[in-house]
Formats: structure tokens, sequence, C-alpha cells
């Protein structure tokens, strides 16, 4: 018994092979920009804790010719302490940095506050500071746990600028620097020389005179990188 195949028109086989095309098209899955939060932290990078949240401050912006020229090392002082130190200019951080010693967390008022120790240059002795609390981030170590560290305002002086700043509190005891100026206090007021040190001479700073000593960068042997 012979059988019989019917013949179809080309273009309903034209038909068929569009849909073929449209089932495979619809089986494939689009790619999308992964979820924001999943990209890795990284190492000794501020992450804020969950309950905060980050606000920009509505700063001071000068036109790019007329930012101050600084050096990644260079004098401040803080106020109203009256002492001036050497701080590192880190333009790969982003909230700035200050060291702390015996630091100790309190209640005043129903508010927090934390009291710690740095060390003044001139005299090597200790001196005691009492600040709020303004907020505490968490920071990613290399190999050890992550360190939550509270975050205070100071007072700063940095050649002709002079303003307050947030400062994570940390223990620097085993650095060179005990300060770390980062992005925040920089934007839109200065440029960093990643060649020259204190270019700024250094602020007036309680009962002391600012002054500008060319010889800073070149018979200082403490201007050098300590890695943070």
């Amino acid at each position: 018994m012979a059988c019989y195949f019917p013949s179809y028109p080309n273009r309903v086989l034209r038909f068929f092979f569009f849909l073929l095309l449209l089932a495979l098209a619809g089986c494939q899955t689009p790619v999308s920009d992964p979820p924001e939060g999943d990209e890795p932290t990284q190492p000794d990078e501020e992450a804020v804790e969950p309950d905060q949240t980050e606000e920009e401050g509505d700063d001071a912006e000068l036109p790019l010719d007329e930012r101050y020229a600084l050096g990644w090392v260079e004098w401040i002082c803080l106020d109203p302490e009256g002492v001036r130190m050497k701080a590192k200019l880190d333009t790969g951080a982003l909230t700035s940095s200050m060291n702390a010693m015996n630091l100790e967390r309190f209640e005043r008022d129903g508010d927090r506050w934390v009291r710690f120790e740095i060390i003044d240059p001139a005299t090597e002795e200790r001196v005691l500071l009492e600040r709020p609390i303004a907020r505490n981030v968490r920071i990613v170590r290399h190999e050890d746990d992550p360190d939550r560290r509270p975050v205070v305002e100071l007072e700063v002086r940095l050649g002709d600028i002079h303003q307050k700043a947030e400062f994570t509190l940390a223990d620097r005891s085993n650095f060179v620097y005990q300060v770390l100026i980062g992005r925040r206090f920089l934007r839109g007021l200065a440029l960093v020389d990643s060649e020259q040190t204190f270019i700024s001479g250094r602020p007036p700073c309680g009962d002391l005179p600012g002054t500008v000593d060319p010889d800073d960068a070149q018979t200082d042997e403490d201007a050098r990188d300590d890695g943070r």
C-alpha cells in the first residue's frame, strides 16, 4: 500500500520556520547588570553600618585653577586642642582617619561619646580628646575580622583650609603618621602632588604661629610612605 504525503506550499514551511525561531529566541535569558551590593568589598575600604545613611554635604567647591596645591604629606593643626602634626593625604580613602589610643565609648546626656588619646609631636605627651560619635563604620581587613570604628567630627587647619570634617578613629601608633586626610576633606578644595611634601607649610596652631619652612621636605626623615 503506497503512503501518501501531502505537499505543503513553501510559504507554510516558512511560517513554521518563523515560529521555531521565535520559540528559540524566547528561551534565551537576557543578561543584566548584577544587583547593587553584590560586588566584593575591597580590603581596608570602609562600609557603612546597615542602619546608617551616607549623606553628601554642601561642601564649598573652588574652580580648578583656584584650588590649593598640596603635597602627599602636610602639616595640620587640630583645633581647639592646638596640636600640630603631620598628615598623609590619602586620595584612596573616602573618610579621613585619626590616631586614637585608649579609645573608650561612653554616654553623656543620653548621647554616644568617645574619649581617646593622641600624641603631641612637639612635647611627645598624650592629649586627651572627647567627641560625640557621629556614626560607626565597619572596616574589612586582610585576614582578620571586620573592625567597627566610631566616626567623630574634628576641626582641622591644613594650609589655608580650615574646616570641620569626619574622622574614623583607630589606633595608628604603629604607623608613621597619626592622621590620614581623605577625599571628603579635599574634594573641591585641593589638588595633591604625589611627588611633593609640606607645600603648604605649618598652619598656625594654638599659640604657635604659622610658618613656611622650605627645608621640610628635604630634612624630614619621616616623610616616607608607611603603607597606610
